[in-house]
């Protein structure tokens, strides 16, 4: 193949000097890669020490977003190699049979990482919406269509000898979308792949949005529900809290925490401490002394309406929350995958090669759900950000036990002093006698 047929085809993994821009690139994209293989190593290592995630009503769950952290690791540890090669070298110089090795991973890891997603979206919906179990047989189920059907569309682009192709930006190897950055012996088949895969994306996000904000919903259909009846029934509150003076708040706690359990969204321990001290001012006798008649009719109305305005303070923070997670779910997710998505429609439908520029976004919010799964996961699921403040302050205490470790050594270490002024043969052994 002579240099011009090289030349008119970008997608040839041959030498080519990285620019300034290329090299800004490449830094952050380590970066990136580096974050990415971070998070899901101390996510693995926090699924596999804490038996609490493995465990209970969620642990399918759990194992859903064990298996995108495996993922989202194998995923960025290939790619994180070819571009320390880059920045070594000053550009691309690795063969074509890496670029293939790289092409086909970098799909088939991608693909079973947006799938994943997927899924865990469904598992949600499924949950959450429809109120039902989620089960192994759906997580089984569930990871054989999502990544069989991954590996079915990698393979796609290996059929009938067609190649793997570097990408605009000259950094990554991956499918060429519209067969137009190398000789493809087939190319229709890269094309009708990409448009399946452009309508599969926005299919999902499409789900993925729709659930998120059918979440909110329901949340906050259920907290006004509740403060509706919390207001019907204040009146034979105020009766009960005549008689005793305490508020009779626990009926509105086993509510709040049905709606916790139902929507899978458990209450914080900062809330459970919340309604302890509201119980501890609302009971109206923790100084210890009897009230008169005029005192506990006080006391019931006080607690009355400050059980009224805890629970709306209660509402108002549970639709917030949800509010905020929805929206960084949907916002996250989208960001992410919408510039890929564009540019394998883009490159299919017009069968020209995307901006360069554009394929360096689209790369790097590519790579970026290595970073932004862990992370939207901790904000979603209680149990996962507890595990991992729990490891994280666990981390942060090995200095200082293995500095007490060495103070420990260094005295046990230190000579017994003993006096010149006792004489050697009173240095004896308990229960010998001197010589």
């Amino acid at each position: 193949m002579d240099n011009t047929t090289i030349t008119e085809w970008i997608g040839l993994p041959v030498y080519r000097p990285a620019d300034r821009l290329r090299l800004v690139h490449l830094w952050i994209s380590v970066v990136l890669h580096f974050g990415c293989v971070g998070l899901a190593a101390f996510n693995c290592v926090l699924f596999c020490l804490y038996p609490d995630l493995r465990k209970g009503v969620t642990r399918w769950h759990s194992w859903i977003v064990f298996s995108i952290c495996v993922v989202d690791f194998f995923l960025n540890i290939f790619q994180l190699g070819a571009v320390i090669d880059q920045l070594a070298a000053g550009g691309w110089r690795l063969s074509d049979t890496w670029c293939q090795f790289q092409g086909f991973t970098s799909a088939l890891f991608g693909f079973m990482s947006f799938n994943g997603v997927t899924m865990l979206t469904n598992e949600r919906t499924y949950t959450i919406l429809l109120r039902k179990t989620w089960t192994g047989t759906h997580t089984l189920i569930g990871v054989l269509l999502s990544y069989g059907s991954a590996l079915i569309l990698a393979a796609l682009y290996f059929s009938g000898g067609n190649r793997y192709a570097l990408q605009e930006s000259g950094i990554y190897c991956s499918p060429d979308y519209g067969a137009i950055l190398r000789p493809q012996p087939h190319p229709t088949v890269n094309r009708v792949v990409s448009y399946f895969l452009g309508v599969i994306a926005f299919v999902t996000y499409t789900n993925m949005i729709c659930t998120y904000l059918a979440i909110w919903i329901t949340v906050r259909k259920t907290a006004r529900k509740l403060e509706r009846v919390i207001k019907i029934n204040a009146p034979r509150d105020k009766n009960v809290a005549k008689s005793d003076g305490v508020a009779p708040i626990s009926q509105d706690q086993n509510a709040l925490a049905t709606l916790s359990s139902k929507s899978n969204v458990p209450i914080d321990k900062e809330e459970e401490e919340d309604s302890r001290r509201y119980e501890i001012r609302a009971g109206g006798g923790a100084s210890g002394q009897p009230q008169s008649g005029s005192q506990k009719e006080s006391s019931g109305n006080d607690s009355s309406d400050a059980g009224n305005k805890f629970m709306s303070k209660k509402r108002m923070t549970l639709e917030t929350a949800i509010a905020m997670k929805s929206a960084i779910m949907i916002g996250c997710y989208v960001l992410t995958f919408i510039a890929t998505s564009t540019k394998i429609i883009y490159s299919g439908a017009r069968a020209e090669p995307i901006s360069r520029e554009w394929d360096m976004i689209a790369a790097l919010l590519a790579v970026s759900p290595g970073i932004v799964n862990p992370l939207c996961n901790d904000i979603m699921d209680v149990r996962w950000r507890r595990a991992s403040l729990s490891m994280l302050a666990a981390i942060r205490r090995i200095p200082g036990r293995l500095l007490g470790t060495q103070e420990q050594l260094a005295e046990t270490k230190e000579p017994i002093p003993t006096s010149t002024n006792v004489s050697s043969r009173y240095l004896v052994p308990a229960g010998a006698s001197p010589n």
